[in-house]
């Protein structure tokens, strides 16, 4: 399972938030989370799928919402 969290460029909650979702992930599922750097968005992606994308839900991921995200596609693999 390959996952991506895309960070802001510039410091901010948006950055803070995926450097959190980094930690999260890598610590509860053990899985290697990499980063990538865009102008202004926080996005996860799931082999190669987004799964997450600030300005599309216009809200922080609430607590837990992406892991349970991947565990469900790690279930369906």
């Amino acid at each position: 399972m390959k996952i991506e969290i895309q960070t802001p460029l510039f410091p901010g909650d948006l950055r803070k938030q995926a450097q959190s979702l980094k930690a999260e992930i890598e610590s509860q599922l053990s899985i290697v989370a990499k980063t990538r750097v865009s102008a202004n968005e926080l996005k996860v992606f799931v082999n190669g799928k987004s799964i997450f994308s600030y300005k599309e839900k216009k809200r922080m991921p609430r607590p837990g919402e992406i892991l349970g995200m991947i565990e469900s596609r790690r279930t369906a693999s």
